[in-house]
């Protein structure tokens, strides 16, 4: 084999091991990121709705979703996406940590969240914040989703 006929069966190797990885993507919606942007972060809310607005009569609500701050700036082992969240609720004035872990998805890792969040009646704005947790907001990389539920 001469040197061209090895060049492209490295090639095509490649190629067929980067097909392969494709079938590992998670399914369903993805983050867009602007790479000039230059706050390479993001959060969403998956459940219960991933809408900019929800209505429950319940005194609280459940809410989970990912979040991503990019692999320039991991912190720690390669399993730990150095990614903290937060959530807020203006109308009670409520704060507190979401429960966060890290999932290692290949190519991918990206943080998974969950919160309790007590709800008052009318209409709490909740913001979840994802961020560096080596440099809380507003020093380090974060984002911020919010999702308005009304308690009736």
């Amino acid at each position: 084999m001469n040197k061209n006929g090895l060049l492209v069966t490295i090639i095509l190797i490649y190629g067929l091991f980067l097909s392969s990885c494709l079938s590992f993507l998670p399914e369903g919606e993805f983050t867009v990121v602007d790479v000039s942007d230059p706050n390479p972060a993001w959060v969403s809310i998956d459940y219960p709705t991933n809408e900019s607005t929800y209505i429950t009569n319940d005194n609280a609500i459940y809410l989970s979703g990912s979040a991503f701050v990019s692999e320039t700036y991991l912190h720690g082992p390669p399993w730990d996406s150095g990614v903290a969240v937060i959530w807020n609720n203006s109308l009670t004035g409520g704060n507190g940590t979401c429960i966060y872990y890290t999932e290692v998805t290949f190519p991918f890792i990206e943080t998974k969240w969950s919160a309790y969040i007590p709800l008052y009646i009318g209409n709490n704005i909740i913001t979840i914040t994802a961020y560096e947790y080596l440099a809380t907001p507003p020093k380090g990389y974060s984002r911020s989703k919010i999702l308005t539920v009304t308690r009736n």
